[in-house]
Parts: structure tokens; C-alpha cells; sequence
């Protein structure tokens, strides 16, 4: 197991050991206080505490896992990938709802300043590819400007419409871009000054009395030549082929294996 995950292993030991002499609920109970891991301390106490409730709260409501990490980097871990790091961490960790591991996590490493999704079990189908965008878009902003209580807040209230709308048999689409009408203006704009240009430049064509001539016509007296026979003769063809792109759906979730075999979508990026 890679040096990676140790913090957060030991993490998820100590409660793993208060728990021994527990009944389970009360072990799942513990089990609850490390979706919200800020193991690089971009929170306070209390926002941390915020989130934390308000995933338990999703958790417990939808039956789809949701968790937040932070970490100071991954590179003095071993890993250099963001991808497979946070892949492996949901892994070993055993995040996730079911038999089928069912949830998404969110992971960011601040100083390769990298984040990444990885989603598992019914996750994968709710959290499509298109979502995953439509949310990072939003939370990008604040992870960029360092307001990190706002990004995950942002996130997790994002994660509660998919979770909402899955339970109710739809996936979840992001909503179209509204019409700016602000945009049509300009347009406008811009079409009226290209008409206007194009007839401007007609009108001073028109007060132009010597204009250039393409050929000798003009200055060729017509009963100095005179040519009988007139023909184009087509000597060469070239002919180049292309093969035609294959369509691929953009729809759904792109999948990739993780280190331990189990199937996992998601997306990253830097911020």
C-alpha cells in the first residue's frame, strides 16, 4: 500500500478502534466523521462540522456516499496521477454505499493544485460526464480564489440535486445556458456594421472612373489576330481520399479500471 493513503489510514484506524467495543451502529456512526477528511486545514473547526452533517445528512436521505478530501500534496506519497490517487483512496478506504461501493468523491491535492472526481456503483450512471463538467464549473471558481468552504458547499449542494433526481429514476441534466439577450444585441450590432462597410465600399467602387484591367483587351486592336480554333485539353487528375471520423456519444460516463480492479468514472483538472 502506498505511503499515500497513510494519513488518512491512520485516520480511519483510530476510529476502527474506538469502535471494537461498539455495537455497529454505533461503529457506523463513527464511520461517519471521516467523509469530511481536510487533512490540509483549509477549514475551521465549524465549517468543517457544517459539511460534515450536511453530507451525513445527504448520506443517510439517498443512500449514495459522498466525501471530501483534502491533502497537502500527493507527490510525497508516491503518486504523480490525481486520478489514481484518489481512486486508490476511495479503495482501501471502502468508501462507498452497497455491494456495489455506491458514491462519489471529491479529492484536491494543493500543491500540485489538482483536484479530482471519482465516482463508483450507481454513481457513475448519475454522475455523468456532463454533470461532473456543469458542477466543476461552478465550484472551480472558489478553489482558484482559495474560498474552499464555499467550493465544497457548492459541491455538495450540487451532489443533493443528482442524489435527489437519481432517487426519482432520472438522471440528472444540467440545465441549458438561459438566453442573454445582451448577446443578440452585439450581434446585431455587428452584422449592422459589416452591411454598412460592404456598401460603403460599393458606393466608393462607383465614383472610381479608371479602374485596372485583368487583361490586354482593351488595348488589343481586334483585326491584328485572328484565331480560328480554341481548345482546353485535361491532362492530369488528382484524387485524395480521407477517411471519415467515427461519431462517438457524448452522452453518459467514460469509465476507467482502478488499481484494485474495480471500475470507477470521474473527472479532473487543476484550479
Amino acid at each position: 500500500m502506498k505511503k499515500a493513503l497513510l494519513s488518512i489510514i491512520t485516520v480511519a484506524l483510530l476510529i476502527v478502534t474506538m469502535g471494537l467495543n461498539a455495537v455497529s451502529v454505533h461503529a457506523e456512526s463513527e464511520k461517519e466523521t471521516y467523509r469530511m477528511q481536510d487533512l490540509a486545514n483549509l477549514l475551521t473547526e465549524s465549517q468543517a462540522s457544517s459539511l460534515q452533517d450536511r453530507i451525513n445528512a445527504l448520506v443517510d436521505k439517498y443512500g449514495m456516499d459522498l466525501i471530501i478530501i483534502t491533502e497537502e500534496n500527493m507527490a510525497d506519497y508516491g503518486y504523480t496521477d490525481i486520478v489514481a490517487f484518489a481512486d486508490d483512496i476511495y479503495d482501501q478506504m471502502e468508501y462507498g454505499i452497497g455491494d456495489d461501493y455506491t458514491g462519489m468523491e471529491f479529492v484536491i491535492a494543493m500543491e500540485e493544485r489538482e483536484w479530482a472526481i471519482s465516482t463508483c456503483g450507481k454513481a457513475i450512471e448519475a454522475y455523468s460526464d456532463a454533470t461532473q463538467d456543469y458542477i466543476m464549473s461552478y465550484v472551480k471558481p472558489y478553489l482558484s480564489s482559495g474560498d474552499y468552504y464555499m467550493a465544497f458547499s457548492t459541491l455538495v449542494d450540487h451532489a443533493e440535486q443528482v442524489m435527489a433526481s437519481y432517487e426519482e429514476g432520472v438522471i440528472y441534466e444540467p440545465p441549458k445556458e438561459p438566453y442573454n439577450p445582451g448577446t443578440g444585441v452585439v450581434m446585431f450590432i455587428i452584422v449592422g456594421l459589416v452591411v454598412a462597410l460592404i456598401y460603403t465600399a460599393h458606393l466608393k467602387k462607383q465614383l472610381k472612373s479608371v479602374r485596372f484591367a485583368a487583361d490586354a483587351n482593351n488595348y488589343v486592336d481586334p483585326d491584328s489576330i485572328n484565331v480560328s480554333l480554341s481548345k482546353d485539353t485535361f491532362l492530369y487528375a488528382s484524387v485524395t481520399r480521407r477517411a471519415r471520423p467515427k461519431q462517438t456519444s457524448s452522452g453518459g460516463s467514460s469509465t476507467h479500471t482502478s488499481s484494485s480492479g474495480r471500475s470507477h468514472g470521474g473527472s479532473h483538472g487543476s484550479f
